[in-house]
């Protein structure tokens, strides 16, 4: 028994052959969009924790300062006081 390809089977081998390349690239680039999406995630994440970090330490800073600032008022007051009496 011969067999031989048909036109019909060969046009229907290389329909399939380019269906599958082409699921294949599709598949390719959602991973590369899901890839890149995950390091954009991470590098916000670092830099909402750097901010985070930031804002906890300037509220310290303005909490220091504050405490300066309150004795210097007090120190004021007290000189005053001495330099009047």
């Amino acid at each position: 028994m011969n067999q031989s390809f048909t036109s019909l089977g060969i046009y229907s081998g290389l329909g399939f052959g380019l269906f599958l390349a082409l699921l294949g690239a599709f598949v390719w680039r959602i991973d590369l969009i899901n890839q890149r999406r995950k390091v954009r995630n991470k590098k916000f994440k670092s830099v909402f924790e750097e901010l985070q970090d930031a804002n906890f330490r300037s509220e310290q800073l303005n909490a220091e300062l504050a405490r300066e600032v309150e004795q210097r008022r007090l120190a004021s007051t007290v000189f005053e006081a001495a330099s009047e009496g």
